[in-house]
């Protein structure tokens, strides 16, 4: 059995038998982790030159889907783990190998707060602090988002940093993917060469995997880990109801019509947006593989955006209404879906599932002027 092969059986019971460990300790454990990245789970989109799966999208949105449905936290960070490790390809062969070593290397990152970058002989000096670095614990190397300003303008790089060159401050007070461990950085007048100050750029004969916008990757990651949380509050949804008796009446909710209609409705909108983000990345896929140059349309990309987008923001309202079905049985943090609650609204809380997204798939349907940013 291979690492993929092992990441779809063992790993998931092995990570849905830890969630609650996850839980308390605001990480995955340090053996766990070790686990996981034996099996490459944190770079799975990883070149193959450099010794990594590069796993299909179809098949990889899956995997991560399944493993959200064992923990939310673990998923999320498998996918962020993941998605940064295609920036690999987009760097010299001999810079990325001195990176990932073995394919086992993991990068984090997160967004800056007032960063700068300073041009001098042989690199940047980079300044700041960058937030919501999930993965940060188990992470070997990350990654410094800043803005170079320079005579002929401004250019944004991604600065390559081992983690022991920074300080990490643990942030991350939070209710929901509290696994995660997204904490922040901050780093001082911090020289990097110029080789591993990457400036984001598209390689025309790259594989098929790296034509697909490191923007799209994420949300149909992050929407597919709202996908396997929903699945799993449903799941408790179903075998609570079984057993459950409310107060002052002799039947259980399973018995009740009105919680037999309200299930059947959740499980055929969850349903209907597996199948909505499945099918657009499934055929985005197929119409581009095999072509010398793959390229994205328009179209197919803002295809990724609205289902992506659209799959975060029902997972949560399908969850929202298990939640409500489960009464008061469902406030208690022992119980599964407590935890589901509360990741699914961390997860529906991020740029990828917000809802201003709509409004940029209207402006392109409707023929208007719009920030390409979230197609890119």
């Amino acid at each position: 059995m291979n690492n993929i092969d092992s990441l779809k059986t063992t790993l998931q019971h092995q990570v849905a038998e830890r969630a609650d460990d996850i839980e308390e300790k605001r990480r995955i454990p340090p053996d766990l982790a070790a686990t996981l990245k034996s099996a490459q789970a944190f770079s799975l989109l990883l070149p193959r030159t450099l010794g990594g799966a590069q796993m299909a999208l179809p098949e990889y949105i899956r995997l991560i889907q399944r493993m959200g449905e064992a923990d939310g936290s673990t998923a999320w960070v498998m996918n962020q783990g993941s998605v940064l490790s295609t920036f690999s390809h987009q760097l010299p062969l001999c810079v990325a190998r001195s990176i990932w070593t073995h394919p086992t290397v993991t990068v984090a990152n997160g967004p800056p707060v007032g960063s700068t970058a300073v041009p001098v002989e042989g690199g940047v000096s980079i300044s700041g602090r960058w937030v919501f670095s999930s993965g940060i614990t188990h992470a070997d190397w990350l990654i410094a988002a800043c803005t170079v300003h320079e005579n002929s303008g401004k250019r944004g790089i991604l600065a390559f940093v081992p983690k022991d060159q920074v300080t990490i401050d643990d942030t991350w007070d939070v209710a929901g993917l509290v696994g995660t461990a997204s904490y922040s950085f901050a780093a001082q007048d911090l020289f990097i060469e110029s080789a591993y100050a990457l400036s984001p750029h598209t390689i025309t004969d790259a594989p098929l995997l790296y034509h697909f916008p490191t923007n799209l990757m994420f949300a149909c990651g992050f929407a597919s880990v709202a996908l396997g949380v929903s699945r799993a509050a449903m799941n408790f949804a179903v075998e609570r109801s079984a057993a459950k008796v409310k107060r002052f009446q002799n039947k259980t909710l399973s018995e009740d019509p009105l919680v037999q209609s309200e299930l059947g409705q959740c499980l055929a909108e969850w349903q209907a947006i597996e199948a909505m983000l499945h099918s657009a990345v499934d055929e985005t896929w197929a119409s581009v593989d095999g072509q010398t140059q793959p390229q994205l349309s328009e179209q197919q990309r803002f295809r990724l955006r609205v289902a992506a987008t659209h799959t975060i923001r029902r997972s949560r309202d399908i969850t929202d209404r298990l939640y409500n079905l489960c009464s008061t049985d469902s406030i208690y943090r022992s119980n599964d879906i407590q935890r589901r609650f509360q990741d699914i609204h961390v997860i529906s809380q991020h740029l990828q599932g917000r809802s201003e997204n709509y409004q940029t798939v209207a402006q392109y349907l409707m023929g208007l002027p719009y920030d390409r940013g979230m197609i890119s």
